[in-house]
């Protein structure tokens, strides 16, 4: 049956308005990283450990309207607080808990980021303190300190060793970074953001 052309634009106009609705009422289950979300941007909700959206509340949200995911969200993810646009390392809670439990960064934490729940002294995120302690006594850097280990005190976004307590110390007196220590040790005693060792600083 031929049709007119004021029946094939009815039709081509409704099917426009059907695809338009259809876009509109994707909750975002597609597990690719959507901006500009107000609120459940982010959120991992098929548990692949990929960054999908459906957040909470505004993780990843992108603030400068650029299509690319931001650090500046309203609450707590990976917020950007040198405004540098790069993940920075102070946020509150609610950073990137592996719900999947595959050691990867995966969205959907409450809070708990960095814990090595796999024990594989690769940084995984679950932590509730206790990162970069040498669990596996294997002299490198690991993550299940006891506590603030590579918190980033002065604010620079860069992984900074200010922490409190049980970072590092240099047990063997070498000048090299040692792991298990009691205590205070590479605390960045200068303040330059440089890993230091042999501070008991107590």
């Amino acid at each position: 049956m031929i049709q007119t052309v004021e029946e094939i634009q009815t039709t081509t106009a409704a099917s426009l308005l059907m695809m338009i609705q259809t876009v509109e009422e994707i909750t975002d289950n597609n597990s690719t990283f959507s901006v500009n979300d107000d609120t459940n941007c982010g959120r991992d909700t098929d548990n692949n450990s990929s960054f999908s959206v459906n957040d909470d509340t505004n993780c990843g949200r992108d603030t400068d309207n650029n299509s690319s995911p931001s650090v500046n969200d309203d609450t707590n993810c990976g917020r950007d607080t040198d405004n540098n646009s790069s993940f920075s390392v102070n946020d509150d809670t609610n950073c990137g808990r592996d719900t999947d439990k595959n050691s990867s960064f995966s969205v959907n934490d409450d809070t708990n980021c960095g814990r090595d729940t796999d024990k594989n002294s690769s940084f995984s995120v679950n932590d509730d303190t206790n990162c970069g302690r040498d669990t596996d006594k294997n002299s490198s850097f690991s993550v299940n300190d006891d506590t603030n280990c590579g918190r980033d005190t002065d604010k620079n976004s860069s992984f900074s060793v200010n922490d409190e307590t049980n970072c590092g110390r240099d047990t063997d007196n070498n000048s090299s970074f040692s792991v298990n220590d009691d205590t205070n040790c590479g605390r960045d005693t200068d303040n330059n953001s440089t890993f230091s060792v042999n501070n008991d600083n107590k």
